[in-house]
């Protein structure tokens, strides 16, 4: 369903010329729904310009936090991954230690 009303308004978006700021800040919302934080940023920052609004403001702040969120949370994979590598190569190390004993 996320995918016809964004397409809905990507087109009125065109048809508009970009100048409805609350056609921009709905597909910032949808984007934001999706998970595209940072498209969606883009969208309600044009809508904010265009017209300030407390839909859109709440809408960015949503993204924005998100957004930060999940860079958190790739932040604490990446620092997982390189733990369990290290490990991985100080097995592997004391393993060909030991075969050569």
């Amino acid at each position: 369903m996320n995918d016809i009303a964004l397409s809905s308004y990507q087109k009125a978006q065109e048809i508009s010329e970009e100048k409805q700021p609350w056609i921009m800040s709905n597909i910032g919302n949808i984007l934001k729904n999706r998970g595209f934080y940072t498209e969606s940023i883009k969208y309600l920052q044009k809508s904010l310009a265009i017209q300030e609004s407390d839909y859109a403001y709440d809408r960015l702040s949503g993204a924005i936090k998100s957004k930060d969120e999940e860079a958190t949370k790739d932040q604490n994979h990446i620092k997982e991954g390189q733990r369990k590598l290290k490990e991985y190569g100080a097995n592997l190390l004391i393993s060909k230690t030991n075969q050569q004993d």
